[in-house]
């Protein structure tokens, strides 16, 4: 009888502690970030100058007038940011619902490692955060106003993380960056974005040494640099087909990409073949003659070897670009020579290596949609 009055006891006991949280917090009693936004004191450029570092926070209270604000703190780390966010701040501030990690441009040349490894030293910040280098002063942010989402945050979210899904656009997580970082022969890119029309937009990708951004690129070397950097890529590619000096055809392919590479060696001359192929089928063209008639005026080789010719052109500008220009492995096939040669290779392919190596490109399209007139 005492032993069941003990267990007894004991089930009581536990019915009240067990679904009690005792280190909870009321969301209406905390700052959660979903953007981080990190950059140089607007007209500093040295090395030592001050951050800036400012969030995008998501306002809980239903009465008031803004669904969101931006805290902007100045300090030289953004550790000392948090402490002096303490005293002007009335909400206690919890970074780990980070979705999104911005970073200036003038920060990023000199190096966002200043910004980011608070990031990975802080265990409750998850790796997963997108990260994109905004073209201008990320106080601009201040000016758009998006009705159609609760907060800037919502729409950066969307935006970068399914770039890389419908279009041959980049994304960047911070952990993805970080291994590319630290990895030998490799080289992160970032997304660019800009602030057009009161709107934000993708516009192109910083190319980075380290944690160093050297170089941006347009939509267009955008295109190139997925195509060639590998990995599954989906988008639309337009097409021009000349007979005679004269435009017969034009129209849209909607295809997938991926890629093949292969690196052959002769003493201390490297060869890599990069092989892109794309596959998919035909969005749109105004030719009023096509396939279905007996005497076609265009035919669906003559669409492949325009859209392979178009492409070809395009990746091998980008790649002499690259190693003219960029000095840096931005297409990832560093580690294909590696893979064979890494004792040799391991202390000379950080520097000299990919501007000396030769690079062939081909690309391989087949369209296997045609559909018919309409």
């Amino acid at each position: 009888m005492i032993r069941r009055n003990i267990i007894c006891f004991f089930y009581v006991v536990f019915l009240f502690v067990l679904p009690g949280c005792w280190d909870y917090r009321d969301l209406d009693e905390l700052s959660i970030p979903s953007v981080g936004m990190y950059d140089l004191q607007k007209g500093t450029e040295k090395k030592e100058g001050d951050l800036n570092v400012a969030g995008i926070i998501p306002v809980l209270y239903s009465e008031a007038d803004k669904k969101y604000r931006i805290e902007y703190i100045t300090a030289k780390t953004v550790g000392e940011t948090r402490e002096k966010r303490s005293s002007s701040s009335p909400d206690s501030y919890f970074p780990g619902s980070l979705q999104v990690g911005i970073f200036g441009e003038n920060l990023a040349r000199q190096g966002i490692k200043r910004a980011t490894d608070i990031l990975f030293r802080v265990s409750k910040i998850k790796d997963t955060i997108y990260m994109a280098v905004l073209e201008g002063d990320i106080k601009d942010l201040e000016k758009i106003e998006m009705k159609e989402y609760p907060n800037p945050g919502v729409y950066l979210l969307g935006l970068l993380r399914k770039a890389h899904k419908d279009s041959f656009l980049i994304t960047t997580t911070l952990y993805l960056f970080e291994v590319q970082r630290i990895t030998t022969g490799k080289n992160p890119v970032i997304p660019l974005i800009k602030m057009s029309n009161n709107n934000i937009v993708i516009s192109g990708t910083g190319i980075f040494k380290n944690d160093k951004m050297i170089a941006k690129i347009d939509l267009k070397d955008t295109r190139s640099l997925v195509l060639l950097r590998g990995g599954r890529g989906k988008g639309r590619i337009p097409f021009i087909i000349n007979k005679d000096g004269k435009k017969v055809d034009e129209g849209t392919v909607d295809v997938k990409s991926s890629r093949k590479v292969k690196v052959i060696r002769e003493g201390n001359n490297f060869t890599f073949f990069i092989t892109v192929k794309l596959q998919g089928r035909l969005m749109e063209h105004y030719s009023q003659r096509f396939i279905i008639d007996e005497k076609p005026n265009i035919t669906g080789e003559e669409i492949e070897r325009a859209v392979k010719k178009a492409i070809e052109k395009d990746c091998r500008e980008f790649v002499k670009k690259m190693q003219e220009e960029f000095k840096v492995d931005c297409l990832d096939i560093t580690k294909y020579a590696l893979a064979k040669w890494r004792n040799e290779l391991q202390d000379k392919v950080e520097d000299g290596f990919i501007e000396n190596v030769d690079i062939v490109v081909d690309v391989d399209v087949v369209i296997k949609e045609i559909g018919e007139l309409t």
